[in-house]
């Protein structure tokens, strides 16, 4: 049986109850892990330990117009809710809903290429980026597996040969009654991603890391969906911190609290970090002068990749 197929006596699920007997008895297979009875049952039997949250999420992902390309992209979402998911202190009522909300917010609000081209398995490019040596980067996003613990959506920086730099993952949610954009990861390149192509991103890019890069282009996405907050954990609250993944804590290498403060973020009662609308550019009059050549040609670096994401989130 091919991923992502039915029998052909099997009409589509759409219940929760129906998505669940799909997966469990392996005719609904939106990943290679489903293809596995011992992944099925252990799904079983966590679905069993977590009945609420699990129908919940389900009921939601089975009435849902994408669904089948939401499980192509994350095939573990039907287990994210029986395990911790997003932040150490985050309960499992608030993320079961969280995805809810995600979900929802993608079919409603994303335009349309967007919502079907992150949700494919090449990246949905939202800018290109020129840079003083003529080399080209990118910004894309993408609902990758790979930080499923995370987030459900990655912003990335690229290359030209498409490595990716530097990466946030995020989710869209419901949070404190208000619409939020929740970020559970920051990470740099991967270690096989030679150190030296950062430097030579940041001095062709006028002295701005890929990180800050990164950041200035999801507060700008914040803004064209109308997200009231952006929040993200802190060292404390990494999802890596819980016991469960005591593990892979070293895959942590980032100092959250120091890069969000640095970006004029400030950290809450929950050990969130709380950023601003818009990061602070100082003026060309603030700079001295014979460092305004470079601080201008940073700014209009950021002007042409805004103007390119604003005109990517403008056409529906």
């Amino acid at each position: 049986m091919s991923i992502l197929s039915y029998p052909a006596d099997t009409a589509k699920p759409q219940s929760g109850l129906g998505l669940i007997s799909a997966l469990v008895t392996g005719h609904f297979v939106p990943g290679g892990m489903w293809q596995k009875p011992a992944y099925r049952l252990k799904f079983l039997a966590r679905t069993l330990a977590f009945p609420r949250a699990t129908l919940t999420l389900m009921n939601h992902i089975a009435a849902h117009p994408l669904r089948n390309e939401i499980l192509a992209a994350q095939p573990t979402l039907p287990c994210k809710v029986q395990r911790p998911y997003l932040a150490v202190n985050m309960t499992r009522v608030t993320y079961t809903r969280g995805l809810c909300d995600h979900y929802a917010f993608i079919a409603s609000r994303l335009p349309m290429a967007i919502r079907h081209g992150h949700l494919s398995k090449e990246p949905c490019k939202l800018a290109v980026m020129i840079g003083k040596d003529e080399s080209t980067y990118s910004i894309s996003m993408n609902a990758t597996q790979r930080l499923d613990k995370e987030g459900e959506i990655t912003l990335m920086f690229n290359n030209a040969a498409g490595q990716a730099l530097a990466n946030v993952t995020f989710i869209i949610m419901n949070y404190q009654g208000q619409r939020t954009l929740f970020i559970g990861a920051l990470q740099g390149p991967a270690q096989q991603v030679e150190h030296q192509l950062i430097q030579q991103a940041t001095k062709s890019c006028h002295g701005l890391f890929p990180k800050r890069i990164l950041m200035e282009a999801l507060l700008l996405l914040a803004e064209k969906l109308n997200i009231d907050q952006v929040l993200a954990v802190g060292n404390k609250t990494h999802i890596y911190e819980h016991p469960r993944y005591n593990k892979r804590k070293h895959l942590v290498y980032a100092d959250y609290d120091s890069f969000w403060l640095t970006l004029g973020a400030h950290q809450d009662a929950q050990g969130y970090f709380r950023f601003p609308a818009q990061m602070a550019h100082k003026s060309l009059e603030e700079i001295a002068s014979k460092k305004r050549a470079e601080y201008r040609r940073r700014y209009q670096l950021l002007d042409e990749m805004e103007a390119q994401i604003r005109q990517r989130f403008s056409v529906h």
